[in-house]
This record gives structure tokens, sequence and C-alpha cells, in this order.
């Protein structure tokens, strides 16, 4: 038995959802872009692909698990209103935060 049952708790999943996916794609920036240095003095050629291509399959997944894993789970359990309710608060997030970060550089660039 899966413990968000109500409406208000669709709301909580799907905004903490979008919220930890924001944070794990933010982990990943701060590793591509803190580890610049080391990731070109280590892994130019083959290895920085193969370091690429695994890195975004290991983010696919991650990031499939977290967006549509509720949703998933509610739509097995025929409760497709609130899959899309689920899924739809989270995408929601995720480009909320989106558009915040972007207002913040935007901010921030223009100084």
């Amino acid at each position: 038995m899966w413990p968000f049952k109500d409406k208000i708790s669709i709301w909580k999943v799907g905004i903490l959802v979008g919220l930890a996916e924001s944070a794990y794609c933010g982990l990943v920036a701060l590793l591509l872009w803190g580890g610049n240095s080391f990731l070109n003095a280590k892994m130019n050629g083959i290895s920085g692909v193969i370091f690429g291509l695994m890195l975004l399959v290991f983010s696919v997944a991650v990031s499939g698990i977290l967006v549509f894993g509720y949703p998933m789970y509610l739509a097995i359990e025929k409760k497709y209103k609130e899959a899309f309710q689920t899924a739809g608060i989270t995408l929601l997030t995720i480009f909320v935060m989106l558009a915040l970060v972007f207002a913040i550089v935007s901010i921030v660039s223009l100084r």
C-alpha cells in the first residue's frame, strides 16, 4: 500500500519529485562544470565520449525513475487521473525551477 492517497499528497509528491529532479540536474551540472579541468586532462578522445554517454544513460535512468516511477505505479493500480496529475505537477515543478534558474542567471549576468 502506497502512503500517498489524497490529492494534497499528490501535489506534495509531484513537487518533491520535481525538486529532487532539479537537484539531481544541478549536481550533474556541478560535476561537469567543476570537474571540467579534471575531465579534460584525463578524458580526451574516446574515453571522454564513453564517459559522456555513460553519464547520459545513467542520468536518463535516474530521471525516468524519479519522474515516472510513482505515476507508473498509479497507472498500474488503474488510477490514471492521479497518474497524469502527478506527472503533470512534477513536470510543471521542473519547468518552474528551470525558469527560476534562467531568471537568476539572467539577473546575475546583467551586473
